[in-house]
């Protein structure tokens, strides 16, 4: 529901319209918008929350829950009559808005204001309840029920207090089919250029009047906080006050008006103008026909210490509200910043668009006041015309009868005169000549009189038909203005979606751009991990290498130092038994050198083979311990040597198998690089690794199976050097 109003002058004249109020923003799906803004909602494109509500109220929207839309009525007839209706309304005003008596009120009590609620019963009695008209007495005229609505009861309200005039507002009740009152809405401003409310209804407005008012991002819209700021600050200007609706032509033209005019509101003042019946508060709860408790009488001029204790309060409470919101914009900081955000960039735009709008407006108000300016000049040509045409044909006319009295006069005279024989003939002759005169005169205005109305029916036609072609220019011109418009329009929807997919695309882009490189940093660093991992697998196998030629060269010196100490007890053996002479000395050491080519005495086989036994046992447990340590610190599969685990004997003496040319034909085949060792007797296993008899490696006897790790490098064949992922090479045989 929307109000609409329409103030007249004493010549029946309009001289001021006010629509597009809304009175229940519940009702309907527009949430509460009309007009254009209603047609953008239905159709899909709505503004933003904050160009129709307080900075409040949008957050509380933001981070509540929705509000359900009553979108049609259910009731068809009234509960009761339209009288009993009225009444059940007035008793709602009468208990101090049902506070007296709470039972007035349903259960499934709602109020709702232009930016708050609904809120529910228990809330409103406390908060809302004796606030609604504290300090103001109110008068109430044309109740009346809905006709689209029977449940529900309008009725205007007109507020006023010590130093406060508000402007007319409208509210409503609405009852159940028990008579209960389930829904008040109040507060709704039907014309905001009256008063000093400052275009707010309810206590805002009295707190506005009374110099108490919030601040104005609290009470009003965004849009309406600008509007007002820009009018404050050009005010020095236009002569156009913050609370002023005029135009600044009506300022200068009000100024240079004649004191003795009349103006709407001193006709309204001198009651020239009457309107319905009206009832203040005070005369509803002595008048009132229902049954309910009364209410104290309010105060209507409250002592100067309340009133500066109602300030004291006021201030308290808005330092509470700007706290609040304080709090509000900490909590929800992340979505408030995206939402200004929103906000900002929705200004922008809509800034732009009121920017080019305004342009043509001015535009098409300059041509309109250019236009209105060369009529008015027509007008005005045509009035003097019509004027002085008037007061030619007076002229004429006076002229005229001046002659007719003229001859009324000499007939009178001729009359009057004595009957003498003599003039008789000349005296008639006379009368004859002026009557004549009369008659042509008359006959000459008569001719006169046809032409000038011919005249004016030819130029009333060719006026007519000016106006006619006048009016066809300006529609057809109205039309070119808006075919601009709407191809400016889509210049602009289609430069907006142009924009819009340039955006899209860019962002497509850079996200393409951060995936790349993402996966460019993703395999270098996995290139890194596998060159690192590769490095240290090579720096663990070289460390494994020099600790086994490390073990292998203290092996082979504690075997030499073991084969001296055996030689050197086999010697001392020798001298004891064989006594210390020369010769026997001599023969000594023929028989020692004889017992190393197999001739001998029985006693020192005895001890070699004993010095074999013991140096034997020291290297198998040797190359056991080099085994597991191998074991312990290889990274990747290392050879390893399955019979020094087994406890397998080597060679029973190194220097036997220097001489012993097998020995030698097996270590060093013919086609093995030098320092590479022979695998004999291979094959290759499934995971890629080889085993076989291993000859002339520095780390294993000649004649140990081992198994190598996989092979990295090389052909599997008879004759190659192959290499393992250790970085170990081997010859095939």
């Amino acid at each position: 529901p929307e109000s609409a109003t329409i103030t007249f002058n004493k010549f029946g004249k309009v001289t001021k319209l006010c629509t597009g109020f809304c009175m229940d923003r519940q009702v309907g799906n527009t949430k509460g918008g009309t007009g254009v803004i209603a047609a953008a909602l239905v159709a899909g494109q709505p503004p933003s929350d904050w160009d129709l509500y307080p900075a409040p109220a949008v957050i509380k929207r933001f981070f509540g829950r929705p509000i359900e839309p009553i979108l049609e009525t259910k009731a068809v007839l009234a509960p009761f009559p339209e009288t009993v209706m009225i009444q059940l309304a007035k008793g709602i005003l009468a208990t101090n808005m049902a506070s007296d008596d709470p039972t007035l009120l349903s259960d499934k009590f709602e109020f709702l204001t232009p930016f708050k609620g609904p809120i529910r019963k228990n809330e409103f009695l406390q908060s809302c309840a004796m606030e609604e008209f504290e300090g103001v007495n109110p008068s109430f005229s044309h109740f009346r029920v809905d006709p689209y609505d029977p449940v529900r009861v309008w009725v205007d309200v007109l507020p006023s207090g010590n130093g406060y005039q508000g402007c007319p507002q409208a509210m409503s009740f609405a009852f159940d089919e028990e008579g209960f009152c389930d829904r008040i809405t109040s507060s709704f401003v039907m014309d905001p250029s009256i008063g000093n409310g400052g275009g707010l209804g309810g206590p805002e407005g009295y707190k506005y009047a009374t110099g108490q008012a919030s601040l104005d991002i609290l009470t009003r819209p965004w849009a309406r906080v600008v509007g007002r700021a820009r009018k404050q600050v050009l005010a020095p200007l236009t002569g156009v006050g913050v609370d002023d609706y005029v135009t600044p032509e009506q300022v200068k033209a009000k100024e240079s008006a004649p004191s003795g005019s009349l103006s709407i509101e001193s006709v309204q003042q001198s009651g020239m103008l009457q309107s319905k019946p009206v009832e203040n508060l005070s005369e509803l709860r002595a008048s009132s026909e229902i049954s309910v408790p009364k209410a104290p009488q309010l105060p209507t001029t409250p002592p100067p210490p309340a009133v500066v204790e109602k300030q004291s309060e006021i201030i308290e409470r808005q330092a509470k509200a700007t706290e609040e919101e304080a709090r509000l914009k900490r909590q929800g900081a992340d979505e408030a910043k995206l939402l200004i955000a929103e906000v900002e960039e929705a200004e922008k735009r809509a800034l732009e668009a009121r920017i080019k709008l305004a342009k043509l407006e001015a535009e098409r108000a300059e041509s309109e006041r250019r236009l209105k300016e060369a009529q008015a000049q027509r007008a005005a040509r045509m009035v003097e015309l019509e004027q002085e045409k008037i007061a030619a044909a007076e002229a004429r006319q006076a002229k005229q009868d001046q002659l007719r009295n003229k001859a009324e006069q000499t007939s009178k005279a001729v009359a009057q005169s004595p009957p003498m024989n003599s003039v008789a003939n000349p005296v008639e002759s006379a009368a004859e000549k002026a009557r004549a005169l009369l008659a042509e005169v008359n006959a000459k205005r008569a001719a006169k009189l046809e032409t000038d109305r011919a005249a004016a029916e030819k130029r009333a036609k060719e006026m007519e038909k000016k106006r006619k072609s006048q009016a066809e220019e300006k529609q057809k011109k109205q039309e070119v203005e808006r075919a601009l418009l709407a191809k400016k329009k889509a210049e602009s929807d289609a430069k907006r979606a142009a924009a819009a997919e340039a955006k899209r695309k860019q962002a497509e882009k850079l996200k393409a751009d951060i995936e790349k490189k993402t996966a460019m940093k993703r395999a270098q660093s996995l290139m890194s991990s596998q060159k690192t991992a590769q490095n240290l697998k090579a720096q663990t196998a070289e460390k494994r290498r020099k600790q086994e030629a490390q073990r292998a060269e203290m092996l082979r010196k504690k075997q030499e130092a073991q084969r001296e100490r055996v030689a050197t007890a086999a010697a001392a053996a020798n001298k004891k038994k064989l006594g210390t002479a020369p010769a026997r000395s001599a023969e000594k050491k023929k028989g020692t050198i004889r017992s190393k080519t197999g001739e001998g005495s029985d006693d020192v086989k005895e001890a070699e083979l004993k010095a074999k036994r013991i140096q034997d046992a020291e290297a198998a447990k040797e190359r056991q311990r080099a085994a597991l340590e191998a074991l312990q610190n290889a990274v990747s599969r290392a050879t390893v040597s399955l019979f020094g685990l087994a406890g397998g004997q080597p060679k029973a003496n190194e220097e036997e198998e220097k001489q012993s040319p097998f020995a030698a034909q097996a270590k060093t085949p013919s086609g093995a690089p030098k320092g590479v060792p022979v695998l004999k007797r291979w094959r290759k296993t499934k995971d890629g690794a080889i085993t076989g008899m291993v000859y002339g490696s520095s780390s294993f006897s000649d004649g140990d199976r081992v198994t190598t790790s996989p092979i990295a490098f090389g052909k599997v064949s008879k004759g190659e050097v192959v290499k393992t992922g250790s970085g170990s090479k081997y010859y095939l045989s």
